[in-house]
């Protein structure tokens, strides 16, 4: 059988579904003028190569050539990598979260009139039924025989529907004043009523890091004080950096736990996760200057630049669950597997310390954790603590050169621009924090790679670097995450062209994607394929591109002297002011935009070369002020008043601090900048 149209996308998700029997189309005018033109309902697939579930229906049904037989008679079978069209998935996962009280996810499985109106949406469903779920085909036959006899109730149903979509994604406008510092405080109180008290984090399996939240916490901490804002926090980030949802072999963070112990998690790997957590451990770095946090946010780089990144500059957007076919088979290991790698003198400590002991924690044998702490399991062998923790990361190095002569999971090798932004910022920001100039290296050739294919000339985004030079124009996300990852690197190295091109980008954004009727955003540009413009509000997977936007333009607004960029980011805090406010969980990252907004802040302008700089701040990293926008003279574009009468000297740096317009006095010392930073 010849491959099908999904053959020729770039998306490797796509591809993976090209040799299924059904008649897939990709999303385009072509498939949807089909439908219109045949007057059939489309059948929507949604899900992302690293979905453990998508490929588990795609073997049960999209494999099958009698379910594809009947999706191929009745339906106009469109495919979709929601990583791709989030715009799309956005519409519809918000239908089926609307038909099934809350609850979504992937894959996706939703079915439209030819007038992209939903009908009716579920998630995972089985050839047949089995454990209170309806089989695909049973859904089709009905859908299908209820539209042919009932077409106009099932329009009008769907109309309605799709009119609660866009309504509930509607910003509610409230009067009143942003959140100052002390309303931010008691936000960040109010999540502890959703810790785990017992292993850490927010609810019950399954668990998600829940970064921002996370980073809520520390801000409240920073502002008050308060150790119980800084307990569960670093509760959390114990846990997980110990638990199975982190890769203790090869660094970095798996998607989720199923359990609500962090023990096995769901082991796809994203970029985002892993950006929005090496900020959080570099954060709890900077609070405490525990060498662990440093430790696990060193992992995830290793982990970013030894497998993530593309040669070009950049980085690739997940790895896959699964690899021969089995969620987790890279990385589980059985007892024989173990002892084989480790050696018989060397087995049972390893094996008491990384979990390999009890009965196995999934179907391929067991996850590594840390299961007991060092010095405890030194003791019960006699050890001293040092010789102990230089056996086990000898065991730990030979598994993971083992591991390596695995099959390996898929990699989904797409250039997302809005996840580039996410993770160059990140980096970038790491990178002072830990004085790594390799790592400022890396998020330097992403970001000239980005702003040299991904952005035109008028500061438009693409949505990724796709490797036929073509790809759809990008989302809020692709704009807002790009640019303010750009600022946050000219914060770390002064590049002048990456504060161009940010705010060439902002400018766009405003054009593009700002409603100035509610002071929010829009997730697509008024030129969209779809049916409805939604809203950007709540975090999702990634959090949201409308507090990446706040932030952005707050900090532009400093660095630039433009209020009006400064107005835009309070307008789209109050355009969500209700709503965050009843709801600080699912709006943890614009709360930490308002946090920036609700100040003080800290104005740090620098001069001198760049190695110069990074010695000064050699001090100053170590602190943690959330609230300090950094000014590197030279840039064109800044603010008059932040450089006037300010000038490098001869030889060496020399650094301006700022708190509420009264500034101290420069300075060339290390340990003065630090304190300056932390008088505020």
């Amino acid at each position: 059988m010849a491959p099908n149209r999904l053959a020729a996308e770039t998306s490797p998700y796509l591809r993976q579904h090209a040799d299924n029997p059904v008649d897939w189309w990709p999303w385009c005018d072509e498939a949807l003028a089909l439908a219109r033109r045949e007057n059939r309902l489309i059948l929507l697939s949604v899900g992302y190569s690293a979905c453990h579930w998508c490929h588990v229906m795609a073997h049960e049904c999209f494999e099958s050539a009698s379910i594809a037989a009947l999706m191929n008679a009745r339906y106009v079978c469109v495919k979709v990598d929601r990583e791709e069209r989030p715009d799309v998935d956005q519409i519809y996962q918000t239908a089926v979260q609307l038909l099934r009280q809350g609850r979504g996810g992937w894959p996706l499985t939703v079915f439209l009139t030819p007038d992209l109106e939903p009908v009716w949406g579920a998630t995972y469903l089985p050839p047949t039924p089995r454990h209170g779920l309806p089989s695909l085909p049973e859904v089709m036959r009905v859908l299908a025989d209820t539209w042919a006899a009932r077409e106009g109730d099932l329009r009008e149903q769907a109309a309605g529907l799709l009119a609660q979509v866009e309504a509930v994604s509607r910003p509610a406008t409230a009067p009143g004043d942003l959140p100052d510092g002390a309303e931010l405080v008691g936000m960040a109180r109010a999540l502890l009523g959703r810790i785990d008290p017992v292993h850490g984090g927010f609810g019950s399996a399954p668990k998600f890091p829940n970064a921002s939240a996370l980073t809520l916490l520390l801000r409240g901490h920073a502002r008050s004080g308060a150790p119980a804002l800084l307990g569960p926090v670093l509760q959390a980030l114990d846990a997980m950096a110990a638990g199975g949802i982190h890769d203790q072999l090869g660094g970095g963070f798996h998607r989720y736990s199923t359990d609500d112990r962090w023990l096995v998690p769901h082991f796809e790997k994203m970029l985002y996760d892993n950006a929005s957590l090496l900020e959080a451990y570099g954060a709890a770095w900077q609070l405490t200057r525990a060498p662990r946090y440093a430790e696990v946010a060193e992992g995830i780089v290793r982990w970013l630049l030894r497998e993530m990144e593309a040669p070009e500059g950049g980085f690739y957007t997940a790895q896959d669950a699964d690899s021969e076919g089995h969620e987790g088979r890279f990385f589980g290991w059985t007892k024989a597997q173990f002892g084989a790698v480790v050696g018989a003198s060397d087995a049972k400590l390893a094996s008491e310390l990384l979990g390999v002991s009890g009965p196995p924690s999934f179907e391929d044998g067991y996850v590594l954790w840390r299961a007991r702490e060092l010095d405890s399991v030194a003791q019960q062998f006699g050890l001293a603590p040092a010789d102990a923790a230089a056996r086990l990361d000898a065991a730990r190095a030979a598994l993971f050169a083992a591991r390596e002569s695995r099959v390996r999971p898929g990699l989904d090798d797409k250039l997302l621009t809005a996840w580039n932004g996410q993770m160059l910022g990140a980096l970038a920001e790491a990178s002072v924090i830990f004085d790594r100039a390799d790592w400022l290296a890396a998020a330097q050739r992403a970001a000239r790679r980005f702003i040299s294919t991904a952005v035109d000339a008028e500061g438009r985004c693409l949505r990724q670097l796709a490797p036929s030079g073509h790809a759809p124009h990008g989302t809020l996300d692709d704009s807002a995450w790009l640019a303010l990852g750009l600022v946050r690197l000219y914060e770390a190295d002064g590049s002048p062209d990456s504060l161009d091109t940010a705010l060439r980008i902002a400018d766009r954004m405003i054009a593009d994607f700002h409603d100035p009727a509610t002071g929010g955003w829009f997730v697509t540009a008024a030129d969209s394929d779809l049916r409805v413009r939604l809203h950007s509000g709540w975090d999702g997977a990634m959090p949201a591109g409308a507090s990446a936007a706040a932030e952005l333009l707050e900090r532009l607004g400093v660095l630039t002297g433009r209020t009006e960029l400064r107005d835009l980011a309070r307008g789209t805090i109050r355009s969500q002011l209700a709503a965050l406010r009843e709801n600080p969980l699912g709006f943890a990252h614009l709360l930490l935009a308002a946090d920036l907004l609700a100040g003080p802040t800290t104005e740090l302008v620098l001069g001198g070369p760049a190695p110069a700089i990074r010695a000064l701040r050699d001090h100053a990293r170590r602190a943690y002020a959330p609230r300090v926008i950094v000014a590197h003279l030279g840039a064109a574009a800044l603010d008059p008043a932040l450089v006037a009468g300010r000038t490098p000297p001869e030889t060496g740096a020399r650094a301006w601090v700022c708190h509420a317009h009264t500034c101290a006095a420069p300075t060339s010392d290390p340990a003065t900048l630090a304190a300056q930073l932390l008088s505020e």
